[in-house]
């Protein structure tokens, strides 16, 4: 039986500004169908990590592939299989969310968005702000916009950075269960730069720590669980032993 192809697979990997790097030796390889969590100290490099996946930012060294597909060989193929959750800054603050989405849309070459967009629209009762300028939206309907948008071409991984930040508990609980969903059935594979220790302990099958420019540590599902509460513990008696 052959492995599966991985949702995500980095090799050799240094992230950074100008010719600086921030992060490297980064090899990583997430599985199709699960939900990976980046954690580590501000300043890390976590964004710059997603930024780069995210092709936002050229890579200094190594090799990104999504789906597969090589982002630098095969650019438009590596991005069609890929979301990237816009910051609440990123969006366009004169248009609506209507016409995001239409514009969205049109980019991925679909008549329609994807019928996650569709069943988030209703979950989260968001329908009555769709045709409300950005710049006239609060953070959290526009944190929820950034998820909208980034789902709109079904892609088969999701880079996430701090997007439950502005959710009201009822809003992120609705979204922690579509991703859960999502990823259980398949249909996604989820990449979250977070310092929420309590969601990657509930929600994640793994999570990498970031310091010093280096993954300093992996735990696995069980180990989430085993140290529910305490994983602030676990991680700094990672990062110790790492030093």
């Amino acid at each position: 039986m052959s492995t599966p192809t991985p949702a995500l697979s980095l090799r050799g990997l240094a992230v950074g500004h100008d010719t600086e790097p921030v992060v490297e030796a980064i090899d990583l390889d997430i599985p199709a169908g699960q939900w990976w969590a980046l954690v580590g100290p501000n300043g890390c490099g976590k964004t710059t990590l997603l930024e780069t996946v995210a092709g936002k930012r050229p890579a200094l060294e190594g090799a990104i592939r999504i789906a597969g597909c090589d982002l630098d060989a095969e650019p438009r193929s590596a991005r069609s299989a890929l979301g990237w959750v816009l910051s609440p800054a990123e969006l366009p603050p004169r248009l609506t969310g209507r016409e995001l989405l239409s514009l969205f849309t049109a980019l991925h070459h679909r008549d329609a968005p994807a019928g996650a967009v569709a069943l988030l629209i209703e979950q989260w009762g968001f329908a009555p702000y769709l045709d409300m300028p950005v710049d006239r939206c609060s953070l959290g309907t526009r944190q929820k916009l950034g998820v909208l948008l980034a789902l709109v071409g079904e892609p088969r991984l999701l880079l996430m950075d701090e997007s439950f930040n502005g959710l009201d508990p009822a809003s992120g609980l609705v979204l922690k269960s579509f991703l859960d969903d999502a990823v259980a059935n398949a249909r996604l594979s989820v990449l979250l730069a977070t310092h929420a220790l309590d969601l990657v302990e509930r929600h994640a099958d793994a999570a990498v720590l970031i310091t010093r420019g280096r993954i300093r540590g992996r735990l696995g599902r069980d180990d989430l669980r085993a140290n529910r509460g305490r994983l602030d513990e676990r991680l700094a008696e990672l990062a110790e032993a790492a030093d």
